[in-house]
């Protein structure tokens, strides 16, 4: 199942060789060079596994933990001689070791907290592949029918439906976040997310509504276009 994985190495032979053989195993990779760049790639886009060398020329790989997932692992590397209880992959890295290190790390879709909405793109092929079992063939008719839901929800969930017929809307919302994750569009499961979210909490909901019909509507166009 291919991965999305973020690779943080300051040394550009390391780099550039961890990332063409991921690529060549089918996964999706992002190289950066350092705690900077690896911050702003975690806050845009979602992330199955992070490959990071222990000292980095702004910080320690470690640092990056806090910043992903719970369910996002972080694998470090590091040319130092190993101590008793060093947890890292050895450098220089081989082939034989990347293999091992990813056996048993799969793809996941984090719906607990996604990030907001205007941080995440409309599409994400390679999150719906992950949900699908890479099962893309089938891709295109469930977006499909998910733009046909969308424009009748776009219609139906109203501030006024909000206000009359709050379980009726929050239960159609719950089913939404799921089916969108499972579609591939972050931007719209996001904007689901946090709509339900401060209805189930009696929060302030206009800003996550507005947010929520801009998703709706940005989501219905770029399926079409994307079918087109």
């Amino acid at each position: 199942m291919a991965l999305r994985v973020l690779v943080v190495e300051d040394d550009a032979v390391n780099r550039r060789f961890i990332g063409e053989w991921l690529i060549g195993q089918g996964h999706e990779c992002l190289l950066t060079s350092s705690l900077a760049e690896a911050t702003t790639a975690v806050q845009q886009r979602r992330i199955d596994l992070c490959l990071a060398d222990l000292r980095l020329p702004d910080g320690d790989g470690r640092d990056l933990q806090p910043l992903l997932a719970e369910h996002v692992p972080l694998l470090l590397m590091s040319g130092d001689r190993p101590e008793p209880d060093g947890a890292w992959l050895q450098k220089p890295l081989t082939i034989t070791v990347l293999t091992a290190a990813l056996q048993g790390i799969c793809a996941k879709a984090s719906l607990d907290d996604p990030l907001p909405a205007a941080q995440l793109p409309d599409l994400d092929d390679l999150a719906a592949g992950a949900a699908l079992g890479a099962g893309l063939s089938v891709l295109g008719g469930l977006r499909d029918l998910l733009r046909v839901e969308l424009e009748r929800d776009g219609d139906w969930i109203t501030p006024a439906r909000i206000a009359d017929e709050p379980l009726a809307v929050r239960e159609r919302l719950h089913q939404l976040k799921a089916s969108s994750a499972l579609c591939g569009l972050p931007r719209l499961h996001s904007a689901t997310h946090h709509l339900y979210a401060a209805l189930i909490a009696n929060l302030d909901w206009p800003e996550s509504f507005a947010a929520w019909q801009l998703a709706v509507s940005r989501a219905i166009k770029v399926v079409a276009q994307n079918r087109s």
